[in-house]
């Protein structure tokens, strides 16, 4: 990759995981994360990971259908990346905004039409 291409991954990176990937020592270094935001950050990521686990717990017991394992992980990362969201100082809240780039755009096939043989796209 050339360090332009490295860069818009990293920025594709940070779209996609959003606050999690406050979890990333290099990120947090980046931001300039003191040692008590760190100390913090540490915290959420104990605490939801146990939360998850519990999940799993649950699931592999039988008493979660997959779908809900799959609902309720999704909510405890998007209550883990709000978290580590609300850690950060205004200064370290614009960084973190400029350093998520352009935000990508989502990519729509179009309709779809019946040819008589299969699907085709329009």
């Amino acid at each position: 990759m050339t360090p332009a291409q490295r860069i818009r991954f990293r920025q594709i990176e940070r779209q996609f995981d959003g606050g999690l990937f406050l979890l990333s020592p290099s990120e947090q270094e980046i931001l300039k994360f003191t040692p008590d935001q760190r100390h913090k950050a540490d915290e959420i990521r104990s605490v939801d990971s146990a939360r998850a686990a519990e999940v799993q717990k649950s699931f592999l017991a039988g008493k979660k259908s997959k779908l809900r394992r799959e609902i309720d992980l999704h909510q405890i990362h998007r209550t883990t990346a709000r978290s580590l969201l609300h850690l950060l100082t205004p200064e370290q809240k614009k960084d973190w905004l400029a350093s998520l780039g352009t935000p990508v755009r989502k990519i729509g096939l179009g309709p779809l039409r019946h040819s008589g043989v299969g699907l085709r796209l329009q």
